[in-house]
């Protein structure tokens, strides 16, 4: 929630856990440039790669911890931020899985429910993560979150804009990232204003 010193936090969600990931590097370059600024706070949410598969035989049963984990990190949250790469012309298991979770009926509260989400990416395609994005904002419709929609990050051809460890090295794309961020802290706070009520959702049932 927003601090009483009025700075807004956000959870970043890298859909990439591998060493090195340029994703996790976009959001590691996300956090440094909010740290410069103190009226935004961005904290890498933890804890996807523990996530069982979800089904339907554990839709109606009760979480187990880690979504339990994982749920509190979204709900302290004002904003979300996902970083996706592109697999298959579509983003990872790892990051549909973590969508899954959010909104399957038990619990039957859905915390990302009317946040404000970021979306960028990063791939060594020429496109970037395009199709992937693409596939994400269709996922956020059913997940009830509140899109921006530009302006747009797709870091093509990751392999020379990031060192070997993943730290993103571009300055024309950090520039990018500079600007996308003061849009997206003025969306966040725009949504916010608008006072729309979040977590709870109900489901019909039989």
């Amino acid at each position: 929630m927003v601090s009483t010193d009025g700075t807004v936090h956000i959870a970043a969600v890298s859909g990439s856990q591998r060493a090195g990931s340029y994703n996790s590097g976009l959001v590691r370059a996300l956090q440094n440039i909010a740290s410069k600024r103190g009226s935004i706070e961005i904290t890498q949410v933890e804890g996807l790669a523990d996530l069982p598969f979800a089904s339907v035989e554990n839709a109606y049963v009760e979480a187990p911890d880690s979504v339990k984990r994982v749920h509190a990190q979204i709900s302290a949250a004002d904003g979300v931020i996902v970083a996706t790469p592109e697999y298959c012309y579509s983003l990872p298991a790892l990051l549909k899985n973590f969508f899954d979770w959010q909104t399957l009926p038990v619990p039957a509260e859905n915390p990302l429910r009317h946040k404000p989400l970021g979306i960028v990416g990063a791939s060594i395609g020429v496109i970037g993560t395009n199709r992937a994005q693409m596939e994400l904002r269709r996922i956020a419709l059913y997940s009830d979150l509140e899109v921006m929609g530009r302006p747009e990050i797709y870091v093509n051809e990751a392999g020379d804009k990031f060192s070997k460890d993943g730290d993103l090295t571009d300055e024309a794309t950090l520039t990018l990232l500079e600007r996308w961020l003061d849009d997206y802290e003025e969306f966040v706070r725009s949504t916010m204003a608008r006072k729309l009520p979040s977590l709870h959702r109900e489901y019909l049932t039989t």
